[in-house]
């Protein structure tokens, strides 16, 4: 028996198309694939390799020319655009590197919340990366970014 009514998509559903179609008018997610399940819509951002946490901070609060800032994807979308990933290997590379938990991102927002409204997003990068200038050691930057 035909149902009554033909399936409708889910609020959510359409404003995540919505803002993934806003993110590709404006060139901020060029040549990203775009994950849909019926349900719920993202960028993969995917894995980009960078040579150290000064450039990882770069990547998460500033993106690239075509790519939106990870902290601005984040906020729009949630874990979405690292768990909707298909690829097991790609997964587990960018939870791995872009950790919810990672103390890197988490100095980002404090120091943001502390500052960002006097400084903006490049100026609390500066501070940050100021602070750790001479330090080459990824792991231990990180480490220390906790005590911020």
């Amino acid at each position: 028996m035909p149902s009554l009514h033909p399936p409708t998509a889910s609020p959510l559903l359409l404003a995540d198309r919505a803002t993934v179609q806003d993110l590709r008018l404006s060139g901020k997610v060029e040549g990203v694939r775009v994950a849909d399940d019926g349900v719920r819509c993202a960028p993969l951002m995917g894995y980009v390799e960078s040579t150290g946490w000064s450039e990882a901070l770069d990547e998460y609060a500033l993106g690239t020319p075509a790519r939106a800032p990870l902290r601005d994807i984040k906020q729009q979308f949630g874990n979405l655009w690292r768990l909707m990933e298909r690829e097991t290997v790609q997964r587990r590379r960018l939870n791995n590197k872009h950790s919810r938990l990672s103390p890197m991102y988490e100095a980002v927002e404090r120091l943001f919340l502390e500052r960002g409204r006097v400084v903006g997003v490049k100026g609390v990068l500066k501070i940050l990366k100021g602070r750790w200038a001479g330090e080459r050691s990824s792991g231990k930057g990180i480490r220390e970014m906790v005590e911020v």
